[in-house]
């Protein structure tokens, strides 16, 4: 039984892996950009949800360092500001087991609504 879940497990993550390259070339919306990047973070040997909520917060949400050239300073504070608002108040929301990638997303679109105010 312990084998047959394991395979199955590792069926699944096969499945995100490919569904992500074969995925259209355009940027991933966020909760695809998370879910595969823990998913992928957590089945590591070492890591945990929350290293790799933290790990995959930082990737989905802030551009590739070398794009940012491009952004302005207020597009660059917003990213920064999103990823510190979501570093607090969401790392901690998914498990190993589950990513909970709407809940991430409505937390993560939270935190973008404050830092646009302020």
């Amino acid at each position: 039984m312990e084998g047959r879940r394991g395979m199955i497990k590792s069926l699944l993550v096969v499945l995100v892996v490919v569904g992500l390259l074969a995925a259209e070339p355009t940027a991933a919306s966020f909760k695809e950009c998370y879910v595969g990047c823990f998913v992928l973070c957590v089945i590591t040997p070492g890591n945990n949800p929350v290293k790799c909520g933290a790990k995959c917060l930082k990737d989905c949400i802030l551009p590739h360092s070398s794009s940012l050239d491009g952004y302005s300073t207020e597009e660059k504070r917003l990213h920064f500001c999103e990823l510190g608002c979501a570093t607090t108040s969401c790392v901690n929301i998914s498990t190993k087991d589950n990513p909970r990638e709407e809940e991430v997303s409505r937390c993560v679109d939270s935190c973008a609504n404050t830092c646009r105010k302020n």
